[in-house]
């Protein structure tokens, strides 16, 4: 029994960078807890009942940052 939950958190830890890396590109409001870009409801203006992502935020750090600007480029392209 050991043995299976090892192999489950072996597997866990190394799918969460790729889990991490996926939102960080793809923004969302979500109910799931990030580390790096952690999407919340005020990263978000409502327009017509669509939430949009805010080009900018002050209490951004460097990482959710960049992916925000990273997003608004290849959006808008």
């Amino acid at each position: 029994m050991p043995e299976i939950i090892i192999q489950w958190f072996m597997f866990a830890l190394l799918l969460h960078p790729v889990e991490e890396c996926y939102n960080c590109n793809n923004p969302s409001i979500t109910e799931k807890l990030f580390i790096v870009c952690n999407w919340k409801e005020e990263d978000y203006y409502k327009h017509k009942d669509i939430f949009v992502l805010r080009k900018e935020l002050k209490t951004d750090n460097k990482i959710k940052a960049h992916y925000r600007g990273k997003y608004y480029e290849e959006s808008f392209e």
